[in-house]
């Protein structure tokens, strides 16, 4: 999982702290980047996702209805 924030102040006076963060499936960080900016590059493990995804097949769980999947 990877999640982003941008820092700084924007136009509307509203402050962004950074705080991003790459994660395995399995929950171990990969990186993580406080307030200062950044760019970062990760390659991450399609094969370590695959296999996550079958022995954890959450996605099955996922409303079809709300994603507008087909039964």
């Amino acid at each position: 999982m990877v999640g982003v924030n941008r820092v700084d102040t924007d136009g509307n006076g509203l402050d962004f702290s950074g705080d991003s963060s790459v994660f395995d499936p399995l929950g171990t960080v990969l990186f993580r980047q406080g307030d200062d900016p950044v760019v970062h590059t990760r390659v991450l493990s399609k094969g370590l996702m695959d296999n996550w995804r079958k022995e954890f097949p959450a996605w099955q769980d996922a409303d079809r209805d709300l994603l507008g999947l087909p039964d």
